[in-house]
């Protein structure tokens, strides 16, 4: 299949380039596709549904618990997540300003499982493409990583409780140096990403979170910004 290709296959330029190329580009590409370029590869992820999500430093957590079990979200006991952080150098460098694309990696490990996520960036850090699987044994994929050439940028540790009700999900988190936080996120193909994560913050509004709090990065990159302030 020199010059062939598959669905979710990345495409090099001289391939696309082409004759035999493009007799297969319709067959190759679904439909609604919406693509990006890089210098060299073109890769078939715009039809993919993405996490979006919303994120708002609260004080009272057991408050807010009440409020939402009151209106049907049921929420599970207390779980520790331990999450070891990866990005390329060249990311780490200015952690914070991420691009469309962006690739970082994160290996969770809790009581009962461990897990192995992507996330690559879209419109925003809390607009991502994400892909995860259950691993067996994380120690051996934080090694795989690091022979990929990533590096570890931080350690999350926190305390989570998850409750979910029709499409949305939230999590009521205790972070290790943070605080105290609500996620509300959903799964979407929708593009409009602004459009969902104001949305799912008027949602938190009606349960008395405030717009004022809200928080534009994940955790890990927070925690990489205390980590730069001085004392």
């Amino acid at each position: 299949m020199k010059d062939g290709v598959y669905f979710g296959i990345l495409l090099g330029e001289e391939t696309w380039q082409s004759g035999r190329m493009h007799r297969f580009r319709k067959a190759a590409y679904p439909k609604g596709y919406r693509g990006f370029e890089s210098s060299r590869f073109r890769s078939i992820i715009g039809y993919m549904k993405k996490e979006v999500e919303v994120k708002v430093k609260i004080d009272n957590a057991d408050d807010l618990i009440v409020h939402l079990e009151k209106e049907g979200f049921s929420f599970g006991d207390v779980v520790e997540q331990v999450d070891t952080i990866f990005a390329k150098p060249e990311i780490v460098s200015n952690y914070k300003d991420f691009k469309h694309g962006d690739v970082v990696l994160r290996v969770r490990e809790t009581p009962r499982e461990s897990f192995f996520t992507l996330k690559q960036t879209q419109s925003n850090e809390l607009d991502c493409v994400e892909k995860e699987t259950v691993i067996e044994k994380p120690e051996e994929m934080k090694e795989a990583i690091f022979l990929m050439g990533y590096v570890q940028v931080t350690i999350v540790k926190k305390k989570r409780r998850v409750a979910k009700k029709g499409d949305y999900e939230i999590c009521v988190d205790q972070v290790e140096k943070l605080g105290d936080f609500v996620e509300i996120e959903v799964i979407t193909d929708n593009s409009d990403s602004d459009a969902v994560q104001k949305e799912l913050m008027n949602f938190l509004v009606t349960f008395g979170v405030s717009g004022d709090d809200r928080v534009y990065q994940g955790y890990d990159t927070l925690l990489v910004e205390q980590e730069k302030t001085p004392l």
